[in-house]
């Protein structure tokens, strides 16, 4: 019944065996449980949890979803979390705790120029082939869909190119953020795949230069550029991004 004083609607509780995934997903993501390491069996977990066997097991399912830990034999074994993993976390922790657009937009404007700088210093042949063949690919496409896809990719791959898990895993989790709401900025942008295009250009002609001063310069445009498109869409930058529908 909701508080006739406050309005507030009761909490509903967690499934038991979300609490079970979360709790052990923390202990991988935190490094208390760190790779290589035997996951506590299911009757170990039953006694520490204090819940049923089935309650466990469809925890652990979920881990194994998550690509968290992998089965050799009849023992659990931690690995790696993979960069995509780790972003999704952190992009879902950001989301619950409110982030707004203009949050994001800053954050990326502090971030992807510098990433581009760092890429100038460190790009090798094979990266600018690939950030090359992106390029091709969204100058080529005409769906809206594409272009914001391709748009993404582009720059995960110059976080790719620095070699740093740092930066790939922020700017990943920074573009999960904004992915569903760059659909409706792509419709609004006029021209919107011939200013990426420009933009990617000029960014790959400094990579391949070793500039790291006009990779960082034309990031900083493109981002303006984005953020332009963010106010002529319509979208309230102080909103929350995950009110975004």
């Amino acid at each position: 019944m909701n508080n006739p004083k406050s309005g507030l609607t009761p909490l509903k509780k967690r499934p038991a065996y979300l609490m079970v995934f979360d709790a052990l997903e923390e202990e991988i993501l935190t490094g208390r449980l760190a790779e290589g390491d035997a996951v506590p069996t299911e009757m170990e977990l039953c006694r520490q949890f204090d819940v049923q066997r089935s309650t466990v097991r469809e925890g652990i399912r979920l881990l194994e979803q998550s690509g968290l830990v992998v089965r050799s034999g009849k023992r659990l074994t931690v690995v790696r979390p993979k960069t995509e993993k780790a972003a999704e976390t952190a992009s879902r922790g950001l989301a619950r705790h409110g982030v707004r657009f203009i949050d994001v937009w800053e954050a990326n404007l502090a971030i992807l120029p510098g990433t581009a700088r760092l890429a100038a210093q460190k790009i090798k042949a094979k990266d600018r082939k690939r950030l090359a063949a992106i390029t091709e690919q969204l100058a080529a496409t005409e769906a809206s869909s594409e272009v914001v896809s391709l748009g993404i990719e582009y720059l995960m791959a110059i976080a790719e190119v620095t070699g740093n898990r740092v930066l790939g895993v922020m700017v990943h989790s920074l573009k999960m953020l904004l992915e569903s709401s760059l659909q409706q900025v792509i419709e609004a942008l006029p021209n919107p795949r011939g200013r990426i295009v420009r933009a990617q250009e000029e960014i790959n002609a400094a990579l391949a230069d070793r500039n790291a001063d006009q990779a960082e310069a034309w990031m900083l445009r493109h981002l303006k550029d984005l953020r332009r498109g963010y106010l002529v869409a319509g979208v309230d930058l102080s909103s929350e991004v995950g009110t975004f529908a």
